[in-house]
């Protein structure tokens, strides 16, 4: 069985894929700031350091595989998100040059 880790899934174009992985038969585990497998917000010290917490009790043998990888998983949403934003950025700023004449 493959398994799919969706960021955004607890809405639009996420939800969307989740569901879509779902009825393909895939383990989907859902990423998202809430009502997902994995609630996260690793844009924040305090996401960023549960990501350390779990990644040590992972070494010691304190946490499971799956503790980490959700973890993990939520970590690179958390990128995902902001590789996102500065696209979004950029292309506004693209839009905002053509509508002043400048491109």
């Amino acid at each position: 069985m493959t398994t799919a880790v969706v960021s955004g899934s607890a809405s639009g174009i996420g939800a969307a894929v989740a569901a879509r992985l779902r009825s393909e038969g895939a383990r989907v585990i859902g990423i998202d700031l809430r009502g997902a497998d994995v609630t996260a917000d690793l844009g924040t010290a305090e996401g960023r350091e549960a990501l350390r917490v779990v990644q040590e009790r992972r070494q010691a043998g304190m946490a499971t595989l799956t503790d980490e990888l959700e973890t993990e998983a939520a970590s690179l949403a958390a990128e995902l998100g902001e590789l996102s934003a500065a696209a979004d950025t950029a292309l506004a700023d693209a839009a905002l040059a053509r509508a002043a004449g400048g491109i």
